[in-house]
């Protein structure tokens, strides 16, 4: 018989967002992005995932808490394995 499960990992990953800021020269613009990124406030033109820069995370990284966790599909939503604590 064949068993069916999911995993649900925790990862780190860089995405990339792209955005315009006006300016009279390139190093005003630079300035103005460093400022618009620093007050999280950017207009964000679109958006990109960057597969290749996404890595699980482990425990150790995430103050000991699970970062796997493995569920059965025709159960609850109550992990029945985790590799850390709750």
């Amino acid at each position: 018989m064949k068993y069916n499960f999911y995993l649900e990992e925790k990862v780190t990953a860089w995405e990339r967002y792209h955005f315009s800021v006006e300016a009279d020269s390139l190093e005003a613009a630079r300035n103005e992005a460093i400022r618009l990124v620093k007050d999280d406030n950017i207009e964000i033109d679109y958006h990109e995932d960057i597969p290749d820069l996404t890595m699980p995370m482990k425990p150790e990284d995430n103050d000991g808490f699970a970062t796997q966790e493995i569920f059965d599909p025709e159960e609850d939503d109550t992990p029945f394995y985790r590799n850390g604590k709750e």
